[in-house]
């Protein structure tokens, strides 16, 4: 079988952080596909490749699994970080981003901390996933459960 690591930055809610305005009341679900309108209207793609060249290829591996070969594509959140080793890549927009906000004590409204999720994590959901005898899916949507939202963080201390 391929296993196909791919990005949830195909989405642009959650390239956007679910952020106020278009994405306010966005979701994607565990098996969602993005929205082809969707994308366009906000990656252009004549001016930002990187989310079509994960559709492209998750559009060449369909086509591949309808010809039998057993396909499995997972994507995954910004992984910039592991959570068991501590490593961070400091050079990460997302990783910046939160370590500027813990300096400053504040964390941009509207801006969710979803894309930092952690390798590892991620990586420990795709193998539990793809060691499943029987699995009901091809495609998998990876982001860890316990990472805090907007709507989760607006109620907790960091508005205190």
């Amino acid at each position: 079988p391929l296993h196909f690591v791919s990005s949830l930055g195909q989405f642009p809610a959650f390239f956007g952080c679910f952020a106020s305005g278009n994405f306010s009341n966005s979701k994607i679900d565990e098996y969602q596909i993005p929205d082809k309108s969707e994308m366009e209207k906000f990656y252009p793609p004549n001016q930002m490749g990187y989310p079509w060249s994960k559709k492209s290829a998750e559009k060449i591996l369909e086509l591949a699994r309808a010809r039998g070969l057993p396909v499995t594509v997972y994507r995954f959140p910004n992984t910039c970080l592991v959570h068991k080793s501590g490593y961070t890549n400091k050079t990460d927009y997302a990783v910046c981003l939160f370590l500027t906000a813990m300096r400053e004590g504040v964390f941009p409204d509207g801006c969710a901390t979803a894309p930092l999720t952690p390798a590892d994590v991620c990586v420990e959901m795709m193998v539990q996933a793809s060691l499943l005898p029987k699995r009901k899916h091809h495609m998998y949507n990876l982001v860890d459960a316990r990472t805090p939202y907007t709507h989760t963080r607006t109620h907790s201390r960091w508005n205190k």
